[in-house]
């Protein structure tokens, strides 16, 4: 069983992320924090209630909500990938009611408990970084007390996908970023170099939904929908990739990728490279590596894992 606390900026692929680990038996959620990033913080806080309400969850973790602007800088959402509500519209037939909010803000509960069970939590990053570099500002002996950490984020060989060479979560906080990977803390990075071979296409969606109507086929179909239609109209194709589902998989099970030990670093100032990846690729340049970068994923063994719960359950 992986203890996680999970920090998200809700939304589509987030959702999926968290259907995933509510449906998996090793996975334990003890907090979801909130922050800046796709959508506005308030709505990623009550879009929490929105997944846990398709879930059917009735335990509920401990729900913080977290930074909602960057370190420094502006914040950037995209609303136009997610939706205005981040979830695909789903919400235009009514929200759910907000549950209980955590008196702790986000960076003050992912410290707490780290320090509560020191070495037995994961923080498992599908959003920028705010929160969790607050929370090494803050107290930096609580914030190492985590076992390890797990970031979507980032692209070292592949280009970028905000920029030509920024990953979205890491360019909507670099700053934050740069003080998180050069944390001590143990840190696997999921980027784009592993995440854009995984992906859903309305086919396979389809396929595994059948003709069910119920609330949860809905849902998938509706934040599907959103993802379809923002790469159909960039590239032509009736699909999206699975950035966050990936990346919790990989909290929860290392086999499925190949990793690399990497010194990583992140531009803070560039013009041009404002928040890109920089890897420290020359093979005569030893020391210093801070990150494990996934170089290679098992593509199949993780779709057939995130397929059965997820679509069929």
């Amino acid at each position: 069983m992986q203890r996680l606390i999970v920090d998200t900026d809700l939304g589509i692929d987030d959702a999926l992320a968290l259907l995933y680990l509510f449906a998996s038996a090793e996975a334990q959620i003890d907090a979801i924090t909130t922050v800046h990033g796709n959508v506005p913080v308030d709505i990623a806080t009550a879009n929490i209630f929105e997944v846990l309400s398709v879930a059917g969850v009735e335990t509920l973790p401990e729900v913080a909500s977290g930074s909602a602007e960057p370190l420094s800088g502006s914040r950037v959402h995209a609303t136009h990938v997610h939706g205005e509500d981040g979830l695909g519209g789903w919400t235009a037939r009514g929200r759910v009611a907000l549950g209980r909010l955590s008196e702790h803000s986000a960076s003050e509960l992912i410290v707490r408990l780290a320090r509560q069970s020191p070495g037995e939590i994961t923080l498992l990053l599908i959003g920028p970084a705010t929160n969790a570099a607050l929370a090494l500002r803050d107290d930096p002996a609580g914030f190492r007390a985590l076992a390890r950490i797990v970031m979507m984020g980032g692209a070292v060989f592949e280009p970028g996908n905000v920029t030509s060479t920024a990953e979205f979560n890491v360019y909507a906080d670099p700053e934050a970023a740069k003080e998180v990977i050069s944390s001590g803390v143990t840190l696997t990075m999921v980027g784009l170099d592993v995440t854009r071979r995984v992906s859903l296409t309305r086919e396979v969606l389809e396929g595994e939904l059948g003709g069910r109507r119920d609330a949860r086929a809905e849902f998938l179909r509706c934040v599907a929908r959103q993802g379809f239609s923002f790469y159909k109209n960039i590239s032509g194709w009736e699909g999206f990739y699975l950035h966050d589902p990936l990346a919790a998989a990989v909290a929860l099970d290392r086999s499925l990728v190949q990793c690399r030990r990497m010194k990583v670093d992140i531009e803070t100032t560039g013009e041009l490279t404002r928040g890109m990846t920089v890897a420290e690729r020359r093979p005569w340049i030893q020391g210093g590596e801070n990150a494990e970068v996934c170089v290679e994923v098992d593509a199949a063994k993780f779709l057939g894992l995130f397929t059965e719960p997820v679509l069929r359950g």
